[in-house]
């Protein structure tokens, strides 16, 4: 059975797990961070450590994972950030997100710029691709006018 992230009991272990880890927190002023996908590149302003809602730690069959879970982020913006890899031991995996953690309080220092619209992803044969939001509906519009079908304008969108 996957884990649930949204059940009650979990969310206030994982609410309790944040507040002691904050407590072991180190310094990563000099740490570098390497986003992997485009998404990650412009999320990661917002995933700071005020917004932290909770940390889950769970064992599933390849080994122990952590999710850090974020509250109140502009929509767009991904509300759970996962380990790489599964580690092979809770306390390996525990390291791993008080760096993280770190990371996510070292973000405080830093200013997030104030965008109108946030930007929507959408992936194509396994591309990253923003996309304005008000892009969509202008352009839906213009495909209307020019007689295309509704069914016709989504495959003009995805090409």
């Amino acid at each position: 059975m996957p884990y649930d992230h949204g059940s009650r009991p979990n969310r206030r272990r994982a609410a309790a797990l944040l507040e002691i880890l904050k407590g072991r927190l180190v310094d990563a002023g000099g740490a570098i961070e390497h986003a992997t996908t485009m998404q990650a590149t412009t999320a990661s302003p917002h995933w700071r450590l005020s917004n932290v809602g909770g940390v889950h730690v769970y064992e599933t069959s390849r080994g122990w994972d952590a999710n850090i879970a974020f509250e109140e982020l502009p929509v767009g913006v991904p509300t759970v950030i996962e380990n790489a890899v599964p580690y092979g031991t809770p306390q390996e995996v525990l390291q791993s997100t008080i760096q993280n953690l770190s990371l996510r309080a070292e973000r405080e220092k830093v200013a997030i710029a104030n965008f109108d619209t946030m930007m929507r992803w959408f992936v194509f044969d396994e591309i990253e691709l923003p996309v304005d939001p008000d892009y969509l509906a202008g352009i839906a519009a213009k495909l209307d006018a020019e007689g295309y079908t509704q069914e016709e304008s989504l495959g003009r969108l995805v090409h």
